[in-house]
């Protein structure tokens, strides 16, 4: 069984706190302590059930723990190892792996179905690309590709490893079954060449973090660099990249003409 997704979020619905009358008859530090405790359960899958370990999470004496814990063992139930939950935020985060989990099998597969161009009809299996290949199953036509479609676009050789590969399926897969309009040409060229100048680990890490969040856009951190060269075709004006500027970018990166 693969282990659980690292989830950095944790969602937090202000409206049912609020509105929960237990909540909103908290003192600031039994509040402050119940958060905290989420966070613990976030992380850990559950809190421990010893006061005195409890107490040491709150970094508050046994005393001040005895006080703050009578208003919170109500949110808190025993998950029959000897441990505790807090019932809601386990379904939450068990709805969130599942998202996560579904995002990456789609990924492996080549994201959602893509209807035919010749009869409009939705394919039966993905036409994706295994651990990322650039050309998809000989199911898709070349006429396909032509309309502009990402998975035809090269990999940059600063990022032409099988991690990332596998990683950037999994992103034009999440872009597909998300709300957010699915991953044309020209942005795979601009969100490659992004990832590119900021190295293969952030490159990765930043799909991660913009799939765990839900972001529309990748933001990878960005490591010093030189300033741009005239003629290299990286836009320093403001102004929309053109397709030949694109072209001659992704030249530059792959040692030659792609």
């Amino acid at each position: 069984m693969p282990p659980t997704p690292h989830i950095p979020y944790m969602p937090l619905w202000v409206y049912d706190l609020e509105a929960d009358e237990d909540c909103a008859l908290m003192s600031l530090s039994e509040y402050g302590a119940y958060i905290r405790l989420l966070q613990r359960q976030w992380i850990e899958g559950s809190i421990p059930a010893d006061p005195t370990r409890l107490a040491r999470l709150l970094r508050v004496t046994d005393d001040q723990f005895d006080k703050i814990w009578s208003s919170l063992t109500r949110k808190f139930e025993k998950d029959g190892r000897g441990r505790l939950k807090n019932r809601r935020l386990d379904e939450v985060k068990t709805e969130a792996t599942a998202k996560v989990e579904k995002n990456r099998r789609n990924g492996a597969k080549g994201g959602r179905p893509k209807r035919s161009v010749t009869d409009g009809q939705t394919q039966e299996k993905p036409n994706g690309l295994p651990n990322g290949s650039i050309r998809a199953s000989a199911s898709v036509s070349d006429s396909e590709y032509s309309r502009g479609d990402a998975r035809g676009v090269p990999i940059p050789d600063a990022l032409d490893s099988a991690a990332f590969r596998e990683k950037w399926g999994e992103w034009l897969a999440y872009r597909r079954a998300s709300r957010f309009p699915s991953v044309t040409e020209g942005g795979a060229k601009r969100s490659l060449a992004k990832l590119a100048r900021s190295g293969e680990a952030a490159a990765i890490a930043a799909i991660d973090d913009a799939m765990a969040n839900e972001y529309q856009g990748l933001h990878p951190k960005s490591r010093p660099t030189p300033p741009p060269k005239p003629g290299d075709g990286i836009d320093r004006e403001g102004k929309d990249t053109t397709p030949d500027e694109l072209d001659a970018l992704y030249a530059g990166m792959n040692g030659g003409p792609s």
